[in-house]
């Protein structure tokens, strides 16, 4: 992290795992962060105590994430690089939503998931409405929304995960025997965090 290309912004630390030639990419999460500042600033200020920095980085299976132990937002490369500011601020905020103390006290596992997810998404819907020319980012958050509880299961997510993270690996040109190696050791390491 030292050694990546980084900014503050309003003193929060924004950093690319990459190199100067990703530096638009901060450009695009200030110019979110300034979004948020501007239609909510009460939200602005609870990213700020929550969140100690923004890492964007490769994720599989998802547009954000939230790391409590370390409490920095990671925001994928490609979402990053093709979405519109009014997205990766909705985005920003879902994944800060998960850093409230509440919500880190009840535990993200089992039929929590569904719920905190629930309540993240109600608060993303609700930035995102005060946006303008937000009604895709709106009408993507409904979609989400309207999706059954099993959608959200440990189960299902890991196994998306897993096809996300086997498309991921064909895309870069992996053999196939190092592609099964990482499936079968992933899928392991899956199944021994599962809730029994």
């Amino acid at each position: 992290m030292l050694r990546s290309p980084s900014k503050r912004f309003d003193g929060l630390w924004v950093g690319i795992f990459g190199n100067n030639r990703d530096q638009p990419l901060l450009d695009s999460v200030e110019s979110a962060l300034m979004l948020v500042k501007q239609y909510d600033s009460v939200l602005y200020q609870h990213i700020h105590r929550r969140i100690r920095r923004i890492w964007i980085t490769d994720l599989i299976g998802s547009n954000g994430a939230f790391n409590v132990s370390e409490r920095w937002c990671s925001l994928d490369r490609n979402f990053v690089t093709s979405s519109s500011p009014q997205s990766i601020a909705s985005t920003i905020v879902h994944e800060a939503t998960h850093a409230s103390p509440c919500l880190l006290r009840i535990g993200y596992k089992g039929t929590n998931v569904h719920r905190i997810e629930m309540l993240c998404m109600r608060r993303q819907l609700a930035f995102a409405t005060k946006l303008p020319n937000g009604e895709s980012v709106c009408a993507d958050i409904r979609r989400n929304l309207a999706r059954p509880a099993e959608f959200w299961s440990p189960s299902i997510q890991s196994n998306r995960q897993l096809d996300l993270g086997r498309k991921k690996l064909q895309e870069l040109g992996m053999p196939n025997w190092f592609i099964g190696a990482i499936m079968f050791l992933s899928k392991r390491s899956f199944e021994r965090k599962r809730p029994r």
